[in-house]
């Protein structure tokens, strides 16, 4: 048997509806350990790339398996 997945996921604002049922997806598969949520929440206007940092700098320091990231504008 596999070890489960720490997922991060993380979305522009445009995004974060998206993001936010892909994030009950994961939480609700027995494939997942646990998710983590970067940004932005419902009213934060935070600016995509930081975003990403945020998520890429889990998965490089050993804190999270994988990066999900949304961005509402297709870039």
């Amino acid at each position: 048997m596999t070890d489960k997945l720490r997922i991060v996921v993380g979305s522009d604002d445009a995004g974060h509806q998206y993001k936010e049922a892909l994030k009950q997806d994961l939480l609700d598969s027995a494939l997942v350990a646990e998710v983590t949520d970067v940004g932005v929440d419902a009213d934060g206007h935070t600016a995509y790339p930081k975003v990403a940092i945020a998520a890429a700098e889990m998965v490089a320091r050993g804190e999270a398996d994988r990066a999900l990231l949304v961005c509402g504008t297709g870039l």
